[in-house]
């Protein structure tokens, strides 16, 4: 596959990240895979306000800030420069690079940002076009979920992803349901270089794995607060000062008595 020289360390760079395995939908939601990502960002900030929120606390929306983490490891790569296009906020993505004057279109390419509306319209969500395979991008995205999702080991088995959870992972899904492609990877020229994408990551040719079907129309999106109850029941058990475990052994502890409860009822 092609790509732009700088487009090819993007995508070596958003396959590393992919390598962290986070997903989340139970206390992994708090735990040091994304802490770690959220660490590294804060790396390069420029203002003394950061954005890790705390060991074993919840992180903030990441997919801007996965994206800023890639080009930050891309741009090493490929220069061994600093990257200013970084920011927590997805729209930030829009903004910033038609201020620079790059090409932002519908036509996707490998390395590319794309930028499509969240469910409902509240806010934006971005990420890395993998591949272009006819009328589908293959993308790398953090904060994301869909019964197309797969969580990819580093034995290169894909794990689908549980009803409700959700993370750093590959999904497919129709161009045309994308909004814009922001081409980053034009940023430092159009020179192309070929890629190979990793087998380690797509599980093409790994036998002793069950190989998931890819479903570009699955039902999914990219949560937010009215998407995920339970996070929203963890949110308000923090306001209160109650840790996440106890939250999940309260509704452990309630599921058995209701459980209880039906065979009971079932016996009357």
């Amino acid at each position: 596959m092609k790509t732009t020289k700088f487009g090819s360390k993007i995508i070596e760079a958003a396959e590393e990240i992919l390598q962290l395995e986070y997903r989340a939908g139970d206390r992994n939601y708090y735990g040091e895979k994304l802490e770690q990502v959220v660490q590294e960002f804060d790396l390069l900030q420029s203002v003394k306000s950061k954005v890790f929120k705390g060991r074993g606390k919840a992180q903030p929306d990441y997919c801007a800030i996965t994206i800023s983490v890639i080009l930050d490891r891309a741009m090493r790569k490929y220069n061994g420069s600093d990257n200013t296009l970084r920011n927590v906020s997805a729209k930030y993505f829009i903004d910033e690079s038609s201020r620079r004057e790059l090409r932002i279109d519908n036509r996707p390419q490998p390395g590319c940002i794309f930028a499509t509306q969240r469910s409902g319209g509240t806010g934006w969500h971005v990420s890395i076009v993998w591949n272009v395979e006819g009328n589908s991008i293959k993308t790398i995205e953090g904060n994301t979920y869909s019964s197309s999702s797969f969580h990819v080991k580093k034995d290169g088995c894909k794990i689908k992803l549980g009803a409700t959870e959700y993370g750093i992972l590959s999904r497919m899904r129709p161009k045309d349901k994308v909004d814009w492609f922001i081409h980053i990877e034009e940023l430092f020229g159009k020179d192309t270089a070929n890629y190979q994408e990793s087998e380690a990551f797509l599980a093409d040719s790994v036998t002793q794995c069950s190989n998931l079907d890819y479903d570009e129309n699955a039902v999914g999106g990219e949560p937010d607060e009215n998407e995920n109850p339970v996070v929203e029941v963890i949110k308000g058990a923090e306001m209160l000062g109650i840790p996440a475990k106890y939250v999940y052994i309260g509704g452990g502890v309630a599921g058995f008595f209701l459980v209880c409860y039906l065979i009971r009822k079932l016996k009357e």
